[in-house]
C-alpha cells in the first residue's frame, strides 16, 4: 500500500510544530510535572533530586534531551528499567496473583513526556473517532452509546443486510472481597467500590425496579429518594450539543439534521437513548453556555448571550438557524444586520460580548464552579437538597475514617445497641456503672472508694491522650494539671513578624500594582490600580467602579483595566504586582477559571503577551497605594484616571514612603 496517498490529516503546521526545537521552559515544566514521590529507576535518582537541584544541573539536562530530539540514540542506561512485583494480596501464592510495575529513569521520563505532549496535539487528528482510550477528552460511554443507536438501527428494514458481532472480554482486577468482620465504614467502601466498577449506570438509564432493588441491596439509607433524573446522561447532552465524539455526530445525522437539538420532536421510533436525552434536555439547557470563537454555533437557539438564548427571551414565531457568524463582518459585530432583526437595547448587549478570534466556539457548563461538566456538580444543581445541617457535615469530614463517619451517624440517629436503646426493645437488664462501682458497694458491702473513681477517670484521660485526641486548648488554663498527670504538649510558638517593603522596577522597567475592593462578596466592588516607574514616580493610576460583584472578577477586573491603560500608554516592559493568589493561579493555570470570568483570563493573558508583562504576587502590606485606591472606589463607586499632580492628601504620603523604602511589619 502507497500511504503518500493516505490523508493522515494533519496540515503543515501540524508537521512543523512537531518539528520545532525545544526550549528550557518546556524541559522545566515536563520536569516538575513529574510526581515527587515516584519511585527512581535504576539510576537511583528520583523526581525529588530534578526538583531539588534543577538551577544546578537544568543546562546538562536540557541538552541531553535536546541531543535526543535531534537524533541522536539514547544510552542504554537511560533506557535501563527496573521490573517490580507488587503483591495483589496479603499472600500471594502464584504469579497471577502480582502485578508487575516497570520502574524508569526519570531523564526516560522527561523524554516521554514532551513526546507525549508534542504528540497529544495532533493524535485526535490521525487516530479514529471510535478509538477512545488514551486520547484525552473521548470516553468509553460514548462507544457503548454508539453501539445501542447502531442494535437499535437493525430493526429498521434496509434493502442490504446488517449483523453485530458481540464479543466478550474479561479481566480479573480483584476477583472478591473478604466479607466477613466488615465494620460499617468497610461496608461503605464496599459500596463504592462496586457502583465505581458498574459504568454502565453512567451512560444508560434502567427502570425505576432496577434502581430500588440496587438502592435496596445496599440497605438504603446511604441513597436518597429517586427523581427521575440520572446526572450520568446530563453528561452525554453536553457531548450530544458540542459534537465532540463520533456518537454525537451519529445523533446529530440520524435525529437532528438541519434542525437545532432542543426542537427535534421524538417520536416512537427513535431509540431510547434519544428518548432519555429529549426528556431532560429541558432540564439540562440553561446550564449549557457558549463562549465564541469560529461562530458556528445557533444565533438563536443557543445560549452565548446570558441566562438565556435569544429565542427563550424574545419569544417569536418563527427563528433561522443562522449561526453567529452571520452576524459578524471582519472579526466583529455587524451592527446594522443585527438592528434589522433586534432592538437597541440587546443589540448593545451582543456588541459586547467578545470573540475570540482564532479559536473554535467552546462550551461551557454552568452547573460547575469550573467550566467543565461534573457529576458531583450536576447532581447538587438538580436535586432536592435537605437542609443543611452543620452536623451532618461534621459528621462525614474527610478528614474521619468512614467507620468513625458511620458510627456517628449512628449515635446521633439513637442507634447505637446500648443498654438503655436495648431496655427499649423490652429487654432487661441489671443496673450498673462502670465508673463508681456503686452496686458493689450496695450488693456485695464492698466500701465506696473515691480513689477508684479518681483512677478510672485518669486512666481514661491517659488512654485519650495515648491516642492523640486530646489537644493543649482543651486545657487551657489548667496546663499545671496536664503536666503533673505527665501530659506534655508542643506549645507553639508564635511567628516572628516579616519585614515587607515596596520595591522599584528594574530601570526601563514598570511596576504596575493592582487591587480590589468588594463590601461582600457578592456586594458593591471596586477596581483600581498604580503604574510607576523605575524611580517610584506616578505615571498613571485609576479608579474603577463595578457595581455589584464577586471579588475574583473585581480582581481580575482590575489587572484587565490596568493593563489596557499600559498599552494605551505605551508603559512596557511591565511588572504586574497582584495581592490575590487567586488571580495567580488563574493566569497560571489559562484556562480553568469560572466560565464567568474565562474571557478576562483570555485578556489579560493576551494583554501580557502584547506588553511583555510579568505577573507577580505582593504581599498586602507592599501593596497599600492600590489597596487605599480600591476601597476608595469601592466605597464611593470612583471611575477616573489620576496621574502624578492629580494624587494629593493620603495616598501621596503611601506613595512618598513607599519610594523611600520605608518596611511594613507582616504578622502570622
Amino acid at each position: 500500500m502507497d500511504s503518500e496517498h493516505l490523508e493522515d490529516g494533519l496540515t503543515d503546521e501540524d508537521r512543523q510544530s512537531l518539528c520545532v526545537m525545544l526550549t528550557l521552559e518546556e524541559v522545566r515544566e515536563a520536569v516538575f510535572s513529574i510526581d515527587l514521590d515516584s519511585v527512581a529507576g535504576p539510576d537511583g535518582f528520583g523526581a525529588v533530586f530534578f526538583h531539588t537541584c534543577w538551577e544546578i544541573i537544568s543546562e546538562d539536562v536540557f541538552g541531553a534531551v535536546t541531543e535526543f530530539f535531534r537524533g541522536v540514540k539514547m544510552p542504554k542506561g537511560f533506557t535501563a528499567t527496573t521490573i517490580s512485583l507488587i503483591p495483589k494480596t496479603a499472600s500471594p501464592t502464584c504469579w497471577s496473583e502480582y502485578r508487575p510495575i516497570s520502574l524508569c529513569n526519570v531523564t526516560n521520563k522527561i523524554c516521554m513526556k514532551l513526546m507525549t505532549i508534542r504528540l497529544g496535539h495532533v493524535l485526535p487528528k490521525v487516530i479514529s473517532l471510535s478509538q477512545s482510550g488514551f486520547v484525552p477528552g473521548r470516553l468509553l460511554s460514548d462507544n457503548v452509546l454508539l453501539a445501542q443507536e447502531l442494535v437499535h438501527s437493525l430493526e429498521s428494514r434496509r434493502p442490504d443486510a446488517n449483523v453485530v458481532f458481540k464479543l466478550d472480554m474479561a479481566k480479573a482486577y480483584d476477583q472478591g472481597w473478604a466479607m466477613t468482620n466488615l465494620s460499617h465504614g468497610g461496608r461503605l467502601a464496599l459500596i463504592r467500590s462496586v457502583l465505581q466498577a458498574t459504568p454502565l449506570l453512567q451512560v444508560i438509564h434502567p427502570p425505576k425496579s432496577v434502581l430500588i432493588t440496587i438502592k435496596r441491596n445496599f440497605n438504603g439509607f446511604f441513597w436518597g429518594s429517586y427523581n427521575g433524573l440520572c446526572p450520568g446522561l446530563f453528561h452525554e447532552v453536553v457531548v450530544v450539543r458540542g459534537k465532540s465524539s463520533l456518537w454525537s455526530e451519529y445523533l446529530h445525522g440520524r435525529y437532528c439534521r438541519n434542525l437545532h437539538p432542543t426542537i427535534v420532536p421524538y417520536n416512537r421510533n427513535h431509540s431510547s437513548v434519544w428518548h432519555h436525552l429529549c426528556r431532560i434536555r429541558d432540564v439540562a439547557e440553561p446550564f449549557i453556555f457558549w463562549t465564541l470563537g469560529e461562530g458556528s454555533v445557533s444565533f438563536w437557539y443557543d445560549n452565548w448571550f446570558g441566562e438565556k438564548s435569544l429565542a427563550q427571551l424574545l419569544h417569536r414565531d418563527t427563528y433561522t438557524m443562522k449561526s453567529v457568524r452571520y452576524y459578524w463582518h471582519e472579526g466583529d459585530w455587524n451592527v446594522p444586520r443585527i438592528l434589522r432583526i433586534i432592538l437597541m437595547p440587546f443589540a448593545q448587549t451582543i456588541c459586547q460580548i467578545p470573540i475570540a478570534a482564532g479559536q473554535g466556539d467552546k462550551i461551557v457548563w454552568t452547573g460547575s464552579s469550573t467550566r467543565d461538566f461534573s457529576t458531583k456538580s450536576t447532581w447538587e444543581a438538580i436535586r432536592q437538597a435537605s437542609p443543611w445541617r452543620q452536623l451532618l457535615t461534621d459528621v462525614c469530614h474527610r478528614s474521619l475514617r468512614p467507620t468513625i463517619s458511620v458510627f456517628l451517624w449512628r449515635l446521633f440517629q439513637d442507634r447505637i445497641p446500648v443498654d438503655a436503646r436495648i431496655r427499649q426493645k423490652g429487654f432487661s437488664f441489671p443496673s450498673k456503672c462502670q465508673c463508681c462501682e456503686r452496686n458493689a458497694a450496695k450488693y456485695r458491702g464492698v466500701p465506696f472508694s473515691t480513689d477508684g473513681i479518681i483512677l478510672e477517670v485518669q486512666r481514661h484521660l491517659r488512654t485519650l491522650y495515648a491516642a492523640r485526641t486530646l489537644t493543649s486548648t482543651q486545657w487551657k488554663g489548667d496546663l499545671h494539671q496536664s503536666a503533673a498527670m505527665g501530659f506534655i504538649f508542643r506549645q507553639q510558638v508564635p511567628r516572628a513578624p516579616s519585614i515587607v517593603r515596596w520595591h522599584a522596577p528594574s530601570l526601563s522597567w514598570f511596576k504596575f500594582n493592582t487591587d480590589s475592593s468588594s463590601l461582600g462578596n457578592p456586594g458593591l466592588a471596586g477596581a483600581a490600580g498604580i503604574i510607576r516607574n523605575s524611580a517610584g514616580y506616578v505615571h498613571l493610576a485609576y479608579q474603577f467602579a463595578l457595581g455589584t460583584g464577586t471579588s475574583v472578577l473585581a480582581e481580575l477586573t482590575a489587572v484587565w483595566r490596568g493593563m489596557e491603560l499600559a498599552l494605551t500608554h505605551g508603559l512596557a516592559p511591565l511588572v504586574v504586582e497582584v495581592d490575590a493568589t487567586s488571580v495567580i493561579s488563574l493566569l497560571k493555570s489559562r484556562a480553568s477559571g469560572k466560565w464567568e470570568v474565562q474571557h478576562l483570563i483570555m485578556r489579560i493573558i493576551c494583554l501580557q503577551q502584547l506588553l511583555v508583562a510579568d505577573v507577580q504576587h505582593v504581599f498586602r502590606e507592599a501593596n497599600v497605594a492600590a489597596d487605599h485606591l480600591a476601597k476608595e472606589a469601592a466605597s464611593l463607586q470612583l471611575t477616573r484616571v489620576l496621574h502624578h499632580d492629580d494624587i494629593t492628601g493620603v495616598l501621596r504620603g503611601i506613595l512618598c514612603l513607599d519610594r523611600q523604602g520605608v518596611p511594613h511589619l507582616r504578622r502570622g
